[in-house]
């Protein structure tokens, strides 16, 4: 059984939807709340939303030291 954890603050996240329809844009979570995160998406306009985490692919953890 493959588990997926939930973004934390400072992942590098996809939205799985976008990337079903071959749409690559990256987002930072920076902030969490219950199950869902804000998401600052790298995109050229940088627009920021909440989104249900289950919606969200990690592609990079945060490197927490």
């Amino acid at each position: 059984m493959n588990v997926i954890a939930a973004p934390s603050i400072g992942d590098l996240v996809v939205a799985i939807y976008d990337e079903e329809r071959d749409i690559s844009c990256v987002g930072l979570v920076i902030q969490v709340q219950s199950f869902d995160c804000k998401v600052q998406w790298l995109s050229e306009s940088n627009p920021v939303g909440w989104w249900q985490h289950s919606k969200l692919k990690v592609i990079s953890p945060s490197s927490k030291v």
